[in-house]
């Protein structure tokens, strides 16, 4: 029984990913912004210097801000996914601790399925609070030194 369920598992998991989707509707390709200039036009003096001026130029706090925002963003999409990660392994828990009414081996493994999964929904939940934690330890640490 457990052999086909596998075997069951692999094959879907394989073939599922081979599907493919096709998106309805044509394709527009009538669109004037995506025309590229000519080669010698890009490499004369003129568009040249026209390029440099329009760079900003790099500072320290500009970029540091920029890694904070898309670690913000970052970490707000991995807080909306969460909670289905939080379900989907809390039931995969659970699935294991009902199997472990039948084998005992998986008795232990179904508790620390559950325990895990707390853990990691906790530490994804509360991931600024604990880092800002550790953030003020060392700060503290290194003020009493």
């Amino acid at each position: 029984m457990i052999k086909r369920l596998t075997i069951f598992i692999f094959i879907f998991l394989f073939t599922t990913p081979m599907s493919t989707i096709f998106a309805e509707g044509e394709i527009n390709t009538e669109n004037k912004e995506l025309e590229t200039q000519d080669y010698k036009a890009i490499n004369s003096p003129a568009s040249n210097s026209s390029i440099v001026d329009n760079i900003e130029p790099v500072s320290i706090e500009r970029i540091s801000t920029a890694i904070e925002n898309k670690g913000q963003e970052l970490y707000n999409l991995l807080q909306s996914f969460s909670t289905p990660l939080f379900v989907v392994g809390l039931g995969s828990a659970l699935f294991i601790l009902f199997l472990g009414i039948f084998f005992k081996k998986l008795r232990t493994a179904g508790i620390v399925a559950i325990v895990i999964t707390f853990i990691c929904y906790l530490t994804i939940l509360y991931a600024p609070e604990i880092k800002n934690l550790f953030i003020n330890e060392i700060e503290n640490f290194k003020d009493s030194i």
